[in-house]
């Protein structure tokens, strides 16, 4: 397969990934999400994981909202890499 082919499937499965995340938690994921989604034990698993470096995806801070956020986005792409 070409490269190209390969970037539009990918493209695709990450639409289609990302139209799921976003029906199931929205557009942001906050950090019990992102636990549920990745399947940690708990919040604090995630916020480890964070602090060790080893969590699948960025979080962010936004103005406004108290703590940690995963972008639905980011999160979709994050799961095309792993496969």
């Amino acid at each position: 397969m070409s490269d190209e082919m390969n970037k539009n499937m990918s493209s695709e499965a990450i639409s289609e990934r990302l139209g799921s995340i976003r029906e199931r938690y929205g557009d942001l994921l906050d950090l019990k999400q992102v636990a549920d989604f990745y399947r940690y034990p708990s919040v604090q698993a995630v916020r480890k994981a964070h602090q060790r470096g080893n969590l699948p995806v960025m979080l962010h801070r936004f103005p406004r909202k108290v703590g940690f956020f995963a972008k639905a986005e980011d999160v979709a792409i994050s799961i095309d890499q792993m496969i």
